[in-house]
């Protein structure tokens, strides 16, 4: 079995592991409702099977780590995406994604109705994303998120979303978001600070005894991933998360709350 290295030879697993910091979140299901108003253009609707193919596109290419199952090492508790060679084969493909049929809410009425039918059914065991994509009356479009948190959170599902936003809707490469999952651009190198940084200061234990240390020692574990923006035009959409209702003051959006889906 080979390592954080998908492109590696065909014939073998891959696995791909996730932060150590994940292991906590393994029991928790992340589920989000991104509701969209119709097109400003009334003779345009959203085309459901670009939203799929643009979904698709965006995870072979930035979110591989969504290819794969769930898996967890029995000894030290390490969560990581087993890829077999048929999963890294079907790519995309084999994720979960629903085309519902049309609906008779519009976009304004499922915000405030919360109804779960938008979502897809909970993840299986070893499942990393479920979608469901459903047309609204008025010509909006709901679609339904379900993950499994070790995978990402909010920040990083808002992130994803963009992403696709971008994809679905034609920008070009060089205006698209770089999505980068190197973890360990993210870790210490053992070093210490190079340049004077007055707002951070070494505080003396409180017996007075010298803290045995100046600095963070390098380290092996790789504790988030990373991103740069390019600059680009924004994007026309609005997210609505969907759960029960926390809401944000002159915002149409409801605050999710995390529950257990297992």
């Amino acid at each position: 079995m080979e390592t954080e290295n998908v492109s590696g030879s065909s014939d073998v697993d891959v696995l791909v592991p996730l932060s150590p910091m994940d292991a906590v979140l393994l029991s928790y299901g992340f589920a989000v409702i991104y509701v969209f108003p119709p097109p400003l253009d009334a003779s345009k609707t959203f085309d459901a099977p670009k939203l799929q193919r643009s979904f698709q596109d965006l995870v072979n290419e930035d979110y591989k780590i969504f290819i794969g199952e769930l898996q967890v090492d029995a000894v030290t508790g390490r969560v990581s995406v087993l890829q077999t060679p048929e999963a890294r084969m079907r790519g995309a493909s084999g994720i979960r994604f629903e085309q519902q049929p049309g609906n008779s809410l519009t976009a304004d009425e499922v915000v405030r109705s919360l109804e779960w039918s938008f979502m897809p059914s909970k993840l299986e065991r070893k499942e990393t994303v479920a979608i469901r994509c459903t047309p609204q009356a008025d010509g909006g479009v709901s679609v339904g998120i379900t993950l499994n948190h070790t995978l990402m959170d909010g920040e990083g599902l808002f992130t994803f979303m963009r992403a696709w936003g971008q994809r679905y809707s034609g920008v070009s490469k060089d205006h698209r978001l770089v999505i980068n999952h190197d973890r360990h651009l993210l870790s210490g190198t053992g070093r210490g600070s190079q340049l004077p940084h007055p707002a951070v200061q070494i505080v003396p234990a409180p017996s007075g005894e010298v803290i045995p240390i100046s600095f963070l020692p390098a380290t092996t574990q790789h504790i988030c991933s990373g991103r740069r923006q390019k600059p680009g035009p924004d994007d026309e959409h609005q997210e609505h998360d969907d759960d029960p209702p926390t809401r944000v003051p002159g915002s149409r959006s409801t605050i999710p709350e995390v529950r257990s889906h297992r």
